[in-house]
């Protein structure tokens, strides 16, 4: 008995021992979240009113533990809210954090009730986001909604800005257009008269027929157009260059007079009445062999501008002639707008009426580049052959 009771106290003393060799662990403070204290009870909103100011109604309570009350507001595109929902891809955080919330303090209206209001100028469609949050001990926490996860309102109506972006929509984006390019018609064989000897007589003698496509002309285009996208939906301001030939009988020239032609700079402007219908008006200077040669033109479309559209475009230049150009034009083939016309003209030196039959074809390229194409027939009054038509204009929109 004895033995067992030294053994026992042996165990004892080494138990001891080992329990000091343990260090003291230290038991951490339980965390406590900055916003602990603060509730907030808020409905949220869920539609609002195109360019009408939202407010934002929430009760608090406990605010005066908080060092400031906030609501973020963000407005948003179409894009960015499909983004935002599958959340998915690093090109819909890009997206998101091009567009950053803006911070309006929440004011005490009465009592432990408090207001922020989202200013009208971001409440256009389709819609905005937000969430509220309480910044304590310098730590800002989202107590209604986050950033991550804010709450949407569906925007309805529609704002200046509004139809604004609608209207730069159909120019993808683009106010500005330059544009270069030429063309060149040359008309197939017909009589040719001299010119008539009295007044009275409609022609004179017959000289012969005119050489195939020596009646012919070549133009030089050049235009800067500026979309306001107001009731003056644009602004143009150009350069024309026109020289032509007179026909050749026998291989000479069928007049001693210089080659028909003009220089002239002009300024056009058109007025969207309705979507579907625009009216335009140029202003011609120009100058020619036998000197000052002013004139204008009248524009009217009907259907989009910027899409399906019939277009009617008359012109007169004195010295030059007249010109009536009707033109269908159609984009439903993406990147290949496209058009067919007809041209009733006179052109170059005001003499034989021509209708002429064209195809245009264009293609987008990148960079708001576009390229596009014309060819068709030309067609002079007594023609005995059809004559010939193209040409070539480049685009750059930006």
């Amino acid at each position: 008995m004895r033995t067992s009771l030294i053994l026992a106290l042996s165990a004892l003393s080494l138990h001891a021992a080992q329990a000091q060799e343990i260090p003291a662990q230290e038991i951490p403070a339980q965390e406590i979240p900055a916003a602990e204290g603060i509730e907030i009870i808020h409905t949220p909103i869920s539609s609002a009113e195109a360019g009408q100011a939202i407010k934002i109604t929430a009760q608090i309570n406990g605010d005066w533990r908080a060092e400031a009350l906030t609501l973020f507001a963000r407005e948003q595109t179409q894009q960015t809210q499909q983004t935002q929902q599958t959340q998915q891809t690093q090109q819909t955080q890009q997206t998101q954090q091009t567009q950053p919330f803006m911070a309006i303090p929440l004011a005490r209206l009465e009592g432990d009730f408090f207001q922020a209001t989202i200013p009208a100028a971001v409440v256009h469609g389709p819609g905005l986001s937000y969430y509220i949050a309480v910044k304590r001990e310098g730590v800002e926490t989202a107590r209604f909604a986050s950033a991550e996860a804010p709450h949407w309102i569906d925007v309805v109506g529609r704002t200046g800005f509004d139809a604004l972006k609608a209207q730069l929509d159909r120019y993808d984006g683009h106010r500005s257009r330059l544009r270069l390019g030429g063309r060149l018609t040359a008309y197939g064989p017909r009589p040719i008269y001299a010119p008539a000897e009295f007044d009275d007589e409609a022609r004179g003698a017959l000289l012969g027929d005119a050489e195939p496509y020596s009646d012919r002309y070549w133009e030089l285009q050049g235009e800067y157009t500026y979309r306001t996208l107001a009731w003056l939906h644009d602004l143009r301001i150009g350069f024309n260059i026109m020289r032509g030939a007179w026909p050749e009988v026998d291989g000479a020239p069928s007049s001693d007079a210089r080659s028909p032609g003009v220089y002239a700079g002009y300024a056009e402007g058109n007025v969207e009445l309705h979507h579907w219908l625009s009216v335009g008006g140029r202003l011609i200077l120009g100058a020619n062999a036998e000197g000052f040669s002013p004139g204008g033109g009248l524009i009217v479309r009907v259907g989009d501008m910027a899409g399906v559209h019939l277009a009617v475009d008359m012109e007169a230049i004195s010295g030059v002639g007249q010109r009536t150009d009707m033109r269908f034009h159609w984009d439903t083939v993406p990147g290949f707008p496209m058009a067919v016309g007809i041209e009733l003209t006179d052109w170059p030196a005001a003499q034989d009426e021509a209708a002429n039959l064209s195809y245009d074809l264009g293609i987008k390229l990148r960079g708001g580049f576009m390229a596009q194409l014309r060819v068709g027939s030309a067609n002079r009054g007594g023609s005995k052959a059809h004559g010939w038509l193209g040409g070539l204009h480049l685009a750059r929109d930006f």
